[in-house]
């Protein structure tokens, strides 16, 4: 694991001798930065980049990057000579784990709150079907606006139905207490780091052709 800029970041990869992986959960502010630490830290882990040796870099991003931003990540893995790049995001990495394998055709609301952000999806077969994230200043996500999301994400989910519904919360205050009056049936997740780990290695084990996301350079 890794720290940047104040944020978590984290790498998995795959390549000739083994496959390991770290945690990674941030857009990228500084490119020339970010590109230096995922060099240094790759090679901390041993990552060779010998022309005979095929890397595979897996790549968890938050959920709502736009192209742009994940053009970012596929450039910077170019850098340090990866053969191939893939892009996770964070909730179909939840998601692709064993104990979510009942949800896989069903049409599932993953909601996170965060103490920056809200945001949601609803995903059906590894696919969105919806996908929205709503910044703000952490001391204007408190339970006076408990509310407001409430109707936000039912006026967007209103068309679907919901089959299941998954919260991820790390907040420490009351929003998750206020908003869950108006949830119906849900389960918390509350190991999210752990599964978003385990989701990249079952990726690059043997789920590539269900969960990830590629742009060929």
């Amino acid at each position: 694991m890794v720290r940047f800029e104040g944020e978590t970041i984290a790498f998995a990869f795959e390549d000739a001798d083994s496959g390991r992986a770290l945690k990674f959960e941030s857009q990228i502010s500084n490119f020339v930065q970010f590109e230096a630490t995922l060099e240094s830290s790759l090679k901390k882990l041993n990552f060779k980049t010998l022309p005979w040796i095929k890397n595979i870099l897996y790549f968890s991003i938050p959920n709502g990057l736009d192209e742009i931003q994940q053009r970012s990540y596929f450039d910077s893995a170019d850098h340090v000579d990866a053969a191939e790049t893939f892009l996770i995001r964070e909730n179909i990495a939840i998601l692709v784990n064993p104990q979510f394998q009942r949800l896989k055709d069903k049409n599932v609301l993953v909601i996170g709150l965060f103490n920056s952000k809200v945001e949601f999806s609803v995903l059906r077969n590894f696919e969105f079907k919806k996908n929205k994230s709503y910044y703000c200043d952490s001391d204007l996500l408190n339970v006076s606006q408990v509310a407001k999301f409430s109707s936000t994400i039912s006026e967007n989910i209103r068309d679907i139905n919901i089959d299941e519904i998954l919260v991820v919360n790390e907040r420490n205050d009351d929003f998750f207490q206020e908003l869950r009056t108006d949830l119906p049936s849900y389960e918390l997740v509350n190991n999210r780091d752990d599964l978003i780990l385990s989701g990249l290695e079952i990726a690059s084990q043997n789920k590539v052709g269900q969960v990830i996301g590629r742009l060929g350079l």
